[in-house]
């Protein structure tokens, strides 16, 4: 639960300003700096024979972005998602199961975010490319087992401590000038087979997903010199 409460406030639109607290029959689990405010989305559940509990998400404080809606709908059903999830499970098992699982989808979202801010706040290409390397390895399953890498227009962007391996994960990029790229994940051990290789699909989602935002932020900027041209 704990995990699941530093992850939390990552899937928001702004992370930074958001903290989390789960509340599971007598314990309770909050996020790093936790502070509680009016501004809040709690979403309660019931397990079979375990006890009740809530699941609360805040904002410390409120932005221009955020004062006329906080909390977005996506970012209210996914709330409300897992609350359902841990409420249908039968057994502490079950709940340790899906828990683990639920925190491999909230990473997949985290680094969704985190690419889209970099794209949004890097002054170029090569700059966003290498800080999403550097953010790639926290999204997988085993982080400090894993590197990155994104080759564009000849250069060779990694992580730290990057090293190839065999056990690697591919996804390939093409901008809007026609130059292509491509993102590459390596394992640095040997870990169980999941959906593809030892990567989990939503480890393949996050890089198509990845991908899909680079290509995107090109786009968007050749739009923004036609305009201004």
């Amino acid at each position: 639960m704990t995990e699941m409460c530093t992850f939390l406030p990552e899937v928001l639109r702004f992370p930074d300003l958001a903290v989390a607290r789960i509340r599971f029959g007598d314990q309770v689990f909050t996020s790093p700096g936790f502070l509680e405010t009016p501004w809040s989305l709690m979403h309660a559940f019931e397990t079979p024979g375990q006890g009740k509990g809530s699941i609360e998400l805040f904002y410390r404080e409120l932005n221009e972005k955020t004062y006329q809606q906080p909390f977005l709908p996506r970012e209210q059903h996914l709330v409300g998602n897992l609350a359902a999830l841990i409420a249908g499970s039968v057994s502490e098992k079950a709940l340790k199961k899906l828990l683990s699982q639920y925190t491999e989808r909230m990473k997949e979202l985290r680094g969704i975010n985190q690419t889209t801010k970099i794209l949004e706040d890097s002054r170029n290409m090569e700059e966003a490319l290498q800080r999403i390397c550097n953010i790639l390895p926290d999204a997988m399953q085993y982080p400090t087992a894993t590197v990155a890498s994104i080759t564009y227009n000849k250069k060779r962007f990694v992580s730290p401590g990057f090293r190839e391996s065999e056990w690697k994960l591919k996804q390939r990029f093409e901008l809007p000038d026609h130059k292509k790229g491509v993102i590459e994940i390596f394992y640095l051990e040997n870990f169980p087979i999941e959906f593809e290789g030892p990567f989990l699909k939503e480890e393949l989602e996050l890089l198509e997903n990845i991908a899909s935002l680079i290509s995107g932020s090109a786009i968007r900027d050749v739009f923004k010199k036609l305009n201004y041209e």
